[in-house]
């Protein structure tokens, strides 16, 4: 959950390293284990508004990950023109503190509900903070594969669903698969 849009495709890369990565059948003995976390995607502060409900009160069967920002590039003033509105007590403050006042309270407020989170910063936006973050969490999946003792580098789920599409898009050595497709399409149809 960055609270940075610069950082709002973050989310979707790490839902799939870690679906990809860790969602297996078997484990390197062979042994079947259904092996597996259900990564869900977050953009803080919009977020907040979307799947917190779901984060503080349904099932505490995830680790809020929170990618925070030291340094961020502008400093840029909310104008004082909403006085006699709501939100009128913004007026002079920056959105920076405005973001870090909405992830400070989510955090706060995931604690009150027992919920674990993890707090991530980076020092800026750049390139060496974003591959050092990249890196990070690359390698923290590896070692959680090896914890799990399953195989973190192959995807045989998703080449098994590649291999039936070459069949049926007639790619040549693809043909057995082919048969065996319309087979088991037609056994569904029919049911």
């Amino acid at each position: 959950m960055p609270y940075s849009s610069r950082l709002k495709y973050i989310p979707d890369w790490y839902v799939q390293l870690i679906a990809e990565s860790l969602g297996k059948r078997v484990n390197k003995n062979g042994d079947v284990v259904h092996n597996g976390l259900t990564p869900v995607k977050a953009l803080g502060a919009s977020d907040q508004h979307t799947t917190l409900q779901l984060f503080n009160e349904g099932p505490n069967d995830k680790v809020i990950t929170f990618i925070r920002v030291g340094e961020f590039d502008t400093s840029l003033e909310i104008p004082k023109i909403f006085e006699y509105t709501g939100v009128g007590y913004l007026g002079g403050k920056t959105v920076n503190s405005l973001i870090n006042a909405e992830a400070d309270s989510t955090l706060v407020s995931l604690t009150d509900n027992n919920r674990p989170t993890l707090t991530l910063t980076i020092d800026k936006i750049d390139e060496y903070n974003l591959a050092q973050l990249l890196y990070m969490l690359e390698v923290q999946t590896a070692i959680a594969g090896e914890l799990y003792n399953i195989n973190t580098f192959d995807q045989p789920g998703v080449e098994q669903v590649k291999n039936y599409m070459y069949a049926l898009m007639g790619r040549a050595g693809f043909d057995g698969s082919a048969s065996y497709l319309y087979e088991k399409l037609n056994t569904e149809i029919n049911m």
